[in-house]
């Protein structure tokens, strides 16, 4: 990071100090022909208000396009609550679908459901997944009794077999 910073630094100071040869002020050595300290000093301010600018535009773009992108992952039925990438192909997610949540895997062109839970079931504070680490959010639910009846049943239909 400190090394973008110095080289974007460098490269406003080399624009704002090489304007004498853009204007046609090749000679540099030469006396003040024109140009005085001063207005190099204002062409240099004003290069630095330009990059400020876009880097205000850049900064507000990328949260309106943020605000936007998590509005797409609700729709009338079905509304995304959460998911946690687990490499640059797989995540896993869970999608509330009326009063169930299911937890499903996520990777390349294959869907997996892991579980299905009752949405009321879900020891969620305030309803809001957002408010604490995913890591958190599946650490309660594999810790609760559903999911602790469920694993029970499974294992009982294992030792049958």
């Amino acid at each position: 990071m400190k090394n973008r910073l110095t080289l974007i630094f460098s490269s406003i100071l080399m624009a704002a100090f090489s304007t004498n040869i853009v204007y046609g002020y090749a000679d540099v050595e030469s006396s003040n022909d024109g140009v005085s300290f001063f207005s190099s000093l204002m062409k240099f301010i004003g290069f630095l208000v330009i990059f400020g600018v876009i880097i205000f535009l850049a900064y507000y773009t990328t949260r309106l396009i943020a605000s936007k992108s998590n509005q797409g992952m609700r729709s009338e039925n079905m509304e995304v609550l959460d998911f946690m990438s687990l490499g640059t192909a797989s995540k896993i997610m869970m999608v509330k679908v009326e009063r169930y949540v299911y937890v499903l895997a996520v990777s390349g062109n294959n869907i997996t459901s892991i579980d299905r839970l009752e949405y009321d079931d879900l020891d969620i504070e305030e309803r809001n997944f957002y408010a604490g680490d995913f890591d958190q959010q599946l650490k309660k639910l594999i810790n609760s009794e559903k999911l602790s009846e469920l694993r029970d049943k499974f294992s009982k239909k294992r030792d049958d077999r």
